[in-house]
């Protein structure tokens, strides 16, 4: 298996790199007793073999059905022995499942030995099996949490406070009433330690527990990000960025803001792959409710509108992309490209392909030959790397072009714009990221990406 931390993560995923063999298949719900390794890891198809002599990325399955495949999580009942003699609780190993089951997932093909440090680290066996009894896919209070499982309401408030403070699930405080979430990998714990991550935790995070997964980081339905045009001026016709689409009114709506490192540039230094730009490395801005929780446990630090609005349009002046999270809350805004980004770096990997390029943008990108003066300045401006000369001297953009519109701002002719598509043809964004979390599960779960590890 090729060492994740020599070549890339996010190369490695893309290109399928980090797998491992599959020896055995079990059903969902099904309560399965895990044994010692004998030669590779154990997986339960969640799709149950429907994918064998299908296409990749079809759908095997309806919506209805991969929803309830979803909320039917097998029950792992036996600890599971390492090759080395390691024993890891079954608990631990229906955790990482859960946190497969959400978002992009953590990959389902395990990459081997120590797949578990960082969930033995960080959660205790009870913090685990709390989490295990948390609903899946929507917000609840600790009044919820205590009800569902019998449990006393003030001792479920301090162990839910705790876990959130540990930035291990998500809170919001709304109405004066604390709001919990269950959270997946990215975007979810990964980032929640990125003002604390040091190597060992990128190693023990990345390189060990998250394993590869099918979908190949672009097949999962929605996008990671959903990017927006750099400035309004790029936008055809002086009609102005579509709702969610503008970053300015973003920042605007959301008087409490927090800037924390940029996780991607941390992960290539940590880990040894130098320094990626000279771009500021505090680039990662939560937005509203997700930046008070930053703020509160000290995940990122508080910064006004204009702070924030100078950080963007620095990152724009340096010709980086503007993208937030796939939701109309926008909790997280990235400023990245794709020589340093774990999710552009993964479109690029990918040229492009896979479903979710569908839904990066709300825009075309338009490009008139007639008025090119053939100069070059946003090939050299591209943060995608997507824009070449074809062999007739005129510009070609790729299928990993995201839409940004940073070759519109360099441009120096007129004869590059963002068109907004049609209105049938636009983002129906979900609420939140917990929405969001859904949204890709379902994809991943219909298409066969999800499965469950049983040892």
């Amino acid at each position: 298996m090729e060492d994740v931390t020599r070549r890339g993560f996010v190369t490695a995923l893309a290109a399928g790199a980090v797998t491992v063999p599959v020896t055995r298949v079990a059903g969902a719900s099904e309560a399965v007793s895990a044994g010692s390794a004998q030669g590779g890891e154990t997986v339960a198809d969640a799709a149950s073999g429907e994918a064998e002599g299908k296409a990749k990325g079809a759908y095997l399955m309806s919506e209805d059905e991969a929803m309830a495949r979803l909320l039917d999580e097998p029950v792992v009942e036996q600890d599971y022995v390492q090759a080395d003699g390691t024993v890891v609780p079954a608990v631990y190993l229906m955790l990482r499942n859960r946190f497969n089951r959400m978002g992009i997932g953590m990959g389902s093909n395990i990459p081997g030995d120590g797949a578990w440090d960082w969930l033995m680290e960080q959660f205790s066996e009870d913090d685990a099996q709390h989490v295990l009894d948390m609903p899946l896919f929507e917000w609840f209070t600790a009044f919820d949490y205590a009800q569902k499982n019998d449990a006393d309401p003030d001792e479920s408030e301090a162990m839910l406070a705790d876990l959130a403070s540990r930035g291990l699930i998500g809170r919001a405080v709304r109405a004066g009433v604390a709001h919990y979430h269950v959270m997946t990998g990215m975007y979810g714990v990964y980032e929640t330690f990125a003002t604390t991550m040091d190597t060992q935790f990128n190693v023990d995070f990345l390189a060990k527990m998250w394993g590869a997964d099918d979908s190949a980081g672009v097949d999962y339905g929605t996008p990671m990000y959903h990017s927006v045009p750099v400035n309004t001026d790029v936008v055809a016709e002086q009609e102005g960025a579509l709702p969610y689409d503008d970053w300015r009114a973003v920042i605007a709506r959301n008087p409490t803001l927090a800037v924390a490192p940029c996780v991607c540039r941390t992960n290539k230094m940590q880990l040894g792959r130098g320094d990626p730009c000279d771009h500021p490395i505090e680039t990662c801005i939560s937005c509203g409710e997700e930046a008070e929780y930053y703020i509160e446990n000290g995940f990122g630090r508080q910064i006004t509108q204009d702070e924030a609005c100078e950080i963007i349009q620095n990152a724009v002046d340096q010709g980086m992309v503007v993208d937030h999270l796939y939701s109309k809350a926008a909790e997280s805004m990235c400023l990245c490209h794709s020589d340093c980004c774990m999710w552009l770096g993964s479109v690029r990997a990918a040229n492009g392909e896979g479903d979710v390029m569908a839904k990066i943008s709300n825009y075309d990108l338009v490009y008139d030959k007639d008025t090119c003066i053939r100069c070059g300045a946003c090939i050299e401006r591209c943060p995608m790397q997507s824009v070449s000369f074809g062999d007739d001297g005129f510009c070609v953009m790729d299928k990993a072009c995201v839409h940004c519109g940073q070759c519109c701002t360099v441009c120096p002719v007129g004869a590059r714009s963002l068109v907004a598509k049609a209105p049938e043809d636009r983002l129906d964004l979900p609420d939140d990221k917990v929405g969001d979390y859904l949204e890709k599960a379902k994809v991943r779960m219909a298409k066969g990406y999800i499965k469950d590890f049983v040892g």
